[in-house]
């Protein structure tokens, strides 16, 4: 965009500048410009077509940051296609449906970062997007106007009737325009480059200060532009050369075909006058007319339907006036909505996620779920397996009722001695017969268990008391050898045979 070569070309006049230096005052924005920077960030989901905000909150920042400094923004939209750069938007448009293509096949391959670059240049500004911005300057009750076609010949427009003081943009196309401050490389910080008209006088780098307003046009011409490609092998300080030597277009033409040293494509004089035109007389909008006008009145001796033909056409002016707030698409005329218009913003959906995932249930609907059966799988973690046991389930895995007797009431040496799990008040309550009660009790019959808690380990414990209970079997020889001796002594015999009926008593 813009005239290659003219900033620096100007760099002894640029002044170092600071957004604090315009406070109070209305700047035009060169809103297309700001939109180039902000999808950067999103153009994957820009050439995807997929919804976002984020190229809506870069703007929302830059905004902020101009009424931080108390300057009042009037942003400029491009509009239509100028008839000029027909060939020049069909060939961006060419560029990025490849870069499209390429950003898809590398996207195919896992390769994102790759990717992502071929987005960044096949992301194209819509007037879908455009509308979506203007929205959000409606809320913010921020001026606005979509130019008929280059916003860069609508911001001259504002700042030549007083409109607006100044004119921020990244396009030095605006110099040629007629722009008399343009300022420039604004960075997040507030600091800028400011270039004054008045001052091109003061260029020391060339005799860029000595030119008129159409010696400035026909350089930028010359040079190459967005309206035409320029002669071969000319740049910037090359066309200042031939400019200054020769003034007119005929002379340079003349000049240059005559040395031989450059050649002239046949069709330059016609892009030469094609140019100028959209230079001088590009239509732009009025909004204190609410009409359409040209750049420059037109002279007595332009032709009209030249004119329609390179610097756009006027339509009637409910049309324009229907474009210049956003309600027609510049384009296709057609009513226009914005591209997020039918997307939900990020923060209000994840809000609805939370709101329905806390929802509180109704006690009618806790009472209409039917509990089930957990069933826990073999892999559950084994903290499901500490469950915390009661009392009684404790006490139930005790080896022995002594045991339990000495752990509930002390050992059985001091009937006094009570265990420290209760109080002095609790033990003095428990007489004798209680504690008898008590301890005779099974706990097992009172136990009170997770129902995920394992049952083996309770059969176990079970079990061995059990065991324990039994008399050993030695203790029953003993007390059998007894027996006999007792019966001999008293003169009776036993034999084999009779040991078949003899039953132990347990004394």
């Amino acid at each position: 965009m813009g005239v290659t070569g003219l900033l620096p070309a100007l760099k002894s006049i640029q002044e170092a500048s600071h957004l604090e230096k315009y406070r109070g005052k209305t700047l035009a924005i060169d809103t297309y410009a700001w939109l180039h920077k902000a999808i950067y960030g999103c153009a994957m989901e820009i050439v995807l077509e997929k919804p976002t905000r984020a190229y809506l909150n870069y703007m929302s920042r830059r905004l902020d940051m101009l009424a931080h400094y108390g300057i009042t923004p009037y942003m400029v939209l491009d509009g239509d296609y100028l008839p000029t750069k027909a060939n020049t938007e069909k060939e961006r448009e060419e560029r990025r449906r490849e870069y499209k293509r390429l950003g898809l096949e590398a996207l195919r391959a896992n390769k994102r970062s790759e990717a992502y670059n071929h987005f960044n240049k096949a992301c194209d500004i819509t007037p879908q997007i455009a509308k979506s911005v203007i929205e959000e300057l409606k809320s913010r009750n921020i001026q606005y106007v979509v130019a008929p076609y280059e916003a860069d010949a609508q911001m001259v427009y504002l700042e030549k009737h007083g409109i607006v003081q100044g004119i921020i943009s990244e396009d030095s196309d605006l110099l040629i325009f007629g722009c008399q401050r343009l300022i420039t490389k604004l960075d997040d910080s507030g600091s800028c480059i400011e270039v004054r008209r008045d001052k091109f006088k003061e260029c020391r780098e060339s005799a860029i200060g000595l030119f008129s307003d159409e010696q400035l046009k026909l350089m930028a011409i010359v040079s190459g532009c967005d309206y035409t490609k320029g002669i071969p092998n000319v740049g910037m300080q090359r066309a200042i050369n031939l400019v200054s030597r020769y003034s007119t277009i005929g002379r340079l033409l003349q000049a240059v075909r005559y040395e031989g040293k450059l050649k002239v494509p046949v069709e330059f004089e016609t892009e030469y006058y094609r140019a100028i035109t959209a230079f001088n007389h590009q239509v732009v909008f009025d909004p204190r007319t609410q009409k359409p006008v040209h750049l420059n009145p037109l002279s007595p001796e332009d032709d009209v339907l030249e004119v329609e033909r390179y610097a756009g056409k006027m339509h009637h002016d409910e049309l324009h006036r229907k474009i210049a707030i956003g309600e027609l698409d510049p384009i296709t005329k057609l009513p226009l909505s914005g591209r997020e218009a039918f997307s939900v913003p990020p923060s209000i959906a994840s809000k609805e996620q939370v709101t329905t995932k806390t929802q509180a249930r109704t006690i009618d609907a806790l009472l209409q779920v039917k509990s089930k059966p957990v069933v826990r799988s073999a892999s559950e973690p084994m903290a499901r397996k500490s469950a915390i046991r009661t009392i009684d389930h404790f006490m139930s895995v005790q080896s022995s009722t002594v045991k339990r007797r000495k752990l509930l009431f002390g050992s059985q040496d001091s009937a006094s001695e009570t265990s420290t799990y209760f109080s002095r008040s609790t033990a003095s309550a428990l007489t004798e017969d209680t504690r008898s009660a008590f301890s005779e009790q099974d706990s097992s019959d009172y136990n009170i268990t997770d129902p995920d808690e394992d049952e083996k380990p309770v059969l176990a414990a079970y079990a061995t008391q059990k065991q324990s209970t039994r008399v050993p079997l030695r203790e029953v020889t003993n007390q059998v050898s007894q027996k006999l001796g007792a019966k001999n002594v008293g003169g009776h015999i036993l034999d084999r045979n009779s040991l078949s009926s003899f039953k132990y008593n347990g004394k």
